[in-house]
């Protein structure tokens, strides 16, 4: 496997195409690099005003634990 380190992220993401924007942040194409599994990755400025990133996350490993929740 071979990939430029500018487009990887995470040590096992490759960005991909830039799919959208809001006031939150940039989504891009991914892929992770490990199982080939397409993702979303989300970009938010370093100096946010009001950084989401952190609370998403948290977000999402308290409803993984749910029913009826999928990954």
């Amino acid at each position: 496997m071979t990939s430029s380190s500018s487009n990887v992220v995470g040590v096992h993401y490759r960005v991909g195409k830039k799919i959208g924007e809001g006031s939150f942040g940039v989504i891009f194409e991914g892929t992770n690099l490990l199982n080939n599994q397409q993702v979303a990755i989300k970009f938010e400025p370093r100096k946010s005003d009001a950084p989401q990133l952190r609370d998403e996350y948290r977000t999402y490993k308290i409803l993984v634990g749910c029913r009826d929740w999928h990954t």
